[in-house]
């Protein structure tokens, strides 16, 4: 079998390749949330952070404002995937009738509904910068209750080393509603911002 010197050169060069061992890379997630509220009422709110620790905020009359920073690291070869999971425990009102000594008492109760999103992400080295192929799966409530999922593939790129921003998010709610104590009403509005990184082991 002959080849040409300029053939045996790219044959080398693809055998050189196929000898190199995959690095072994860390993928970093940074949630950054500002989460502000005013009302009159009282308020139960939640958040699942990786570990799936809650951080609960309750508060009355007047206004709270809260800031968090969530991070969470998984390692991962290069070409391979690494399922990263964020999201929420979203407090739901129950109310439940039960049969007493005088009669029908309503029995109030808050229950957490874990409601997530996440993504894959595959990154591959290119020199110093790195592409990042990322599939996210949202679930969101929908309004009678159930959940939807959704998915959409995307590829971002960037310096290795360096935080890559993937998007934010706004939610601007307002409620209002009667119970035993009387008119409650309420305002939320939360702004979150999502970055990624990726740093080489070796």
């Amino acid at each position: 079998m002959r080849v040409s010197p300029a053939n045996l050169a790219e044959l080398r060069a693809a055998i050189d390749a196929l000898d190199t061992p995959l690095r072994r890379l860390v993928v970093s997630v940074r949630q950054d949330q500002d989460v502000t509220g005013q009302g009159g009422g009282a308020g139960v709110n939640a958040r699942l952070s990786p570990g799936n620790s809650r951080v609960i905020v309750e508060a009355g009359a007047g206004s709270t404002r809260r800031n968090e920073q969530i991070s969470q690291q998984v390692q991962v070869v290069e070409g391979g995937r690494a399922l990263i999971r964020v999201g929420q425990s979203l407090p739901i009102a129950m109310r439940e009738w039960r049969a007493g000594p005088t009669g029908w008492q309503a029995v109030d109760s808050v229950r957490f509904l874990d409601v997530g999103s996440g993504f894959m992400a595959a990154p591959q080295l290119i020199g110093e910068q790195v592409s990042i192929d990322i599939t996210p799966a949202v679930e969101q409530i929908r309004p009678d209750g159930s959940i939807e999922s959704s998915r959409l593939s995307t590829q971002v790129r960037g310096r290795l080393g360096e935080w890559i921003p993937l998007g934010g998010s706004q939610t601007d709610s307002r409620r209002s509603d009667y119970g035993t104590g009387g008119l409650r009403q309420g305002d939320s509005h939360s702004r979150g911002q999502v970055w990624l990184r990726v740093d080489a082991l070796d």
